[in-house]
């Protein structure tokens, strides 16, 4: 009984979500503000984000009609594996805060929809718990201050069953925490007044999330940063276990080069991870809502496509745009 009623009030939250712009509204319904906030998070003024959305306006797509497009093919073959389309999930840190073991139940969906997801190195899951779910072998690191400690921590990835390192070069420091602190977000969590009105007026995420990770799996801890177990996420200890990078060089790539014997990321152009939307439905819906996105992106890749005439991946250039400023199509480049 309890589970058909959970599959039915999932099912009622799905049919309200029909593009990313709901699944988000509705998670921050469903999340404490600094849950919300932390997932939510632009760096400063949001300058780079805003231009970022922005350089999509300088573009028009360029449809073609009267193209035979019952066929369209989204496979795309990455490192040696078929995935059903051209798009996956991105590591997002403490998603188990989000919803009960986020990270598995990220793992779970992607596999369901064969995807990649990337586990996070910031996530609360130990990384041996998610390798066990197929096709979880994507980590994404964020290197020790150490060669000791670097080396240890490569050595317990692989042991884990991951063949795809992906490592993390975007700051030798943390970013400038204000948008954190308004939401009331900080690291390490501070169990603020705050914090818990926002929890009681939002039983479900309470109870199934929060109240439900203490009962069974005590305080989260940032399990994956080192070799070894990292501290509670209340802990002083947290804000340490992200810093110390200011001396990292492209010497510590090779490092992990010599270390890492399977497929090793830096920076990718023929795939796109997203991130927030799946956590968002996570949090709304669970492993069923991150599937529902996956099934909505699927829809607009291929809607986008047959109205580009276009019944492959391959086929995608940059003579299926046009510029209105200019009022000109982009010439078809190849690299």
């Amino acid at each position: 009984m309890k589970g058909w009623l959970q599959q039915r009030w999932s099912r009622k939250k799905l049919a309200r979500i029909h593009n990313l712009h709901d699944v988000e509204r509705l998670a921050k319904r469903a999340l404490p503000r600094p849950i919300f906030g932390y997932i939510d998070h632009v760096a400063e003024d949001g300058r780079t984000q805003r231009a970022n959305l922005t350089a999509f306006d300088d573009y028009r797509f360029m449809p073609k009609a009267f193209v035979n497009v019952s066929q369209i093919d989204l496979h795309t073959e990455l490192y040696g594996k078929r995935y059903a389309v051209p798009f996956g999930i991105a590591p997002m840190g403490i998603s188990a805060l989000s919803t009960y073991q986020g990270d598995l139940v990220l793992a779970r969906a992607a596999a369901q929809r064969n995807i990649p997801m990337i586990m996070s190195g910031s996530s609360l899951v130990p990384m041996e718990d998610v390798a066990k779910v197929e096709g979880a072998d994507w980590f994404q690191a964020y290197l020790p201050g150490t060669p000791e400690g670097i080396e240890a921590l490569l050595e317990r990835t692989k042991r884990a069953g991951f063949k795809k390192l992906v490592v993390t070069l975007d700051y030798p420091v943390p970013p400038n925490p204000d948008n954190f602190r308004r939401s009331g977000f900080s690291s390490p969590l501070e169990p603020t007044l705050r914090l818990a009105i926002d929890g009681l007026v939002r039983p479900g995420w309470l109870c199934n999330t929060f109240l439900r990770t203490l009962w069974k799996q005590g305080m989260p801890h940032f399990e994956n940063n080192h070799a070894e177990r990292g501290a509670p996420v209340i802990s002083r200890q947290a804000a340490r276990d992200f810093s110390g990078r200011r001396h990292f060089d492209w010497g510590y790539l090779d490092l992990v080069r010599r270390l890492w014997p399977d497929t090793l990321i830096v920076k990718g152009a023929d795939f796109v991870f997203g991130g927030r939307p799946f956590n968002y439905a996570a949090a709304v819906a669970g492993q069923a809502g991150v599937e529902h996105i996956a099934d909505l992106l699927q829809r607009e890749v291929e809607r986008n496509m047959a109205l580009l005439g276009l019944t492959s991946l391959s086929q995608l250039n940059r003579s299926c745009l046009y510029q209105p400023s200019t009022g000109e199509v982009t010439p078809a480049v190849t690299t």
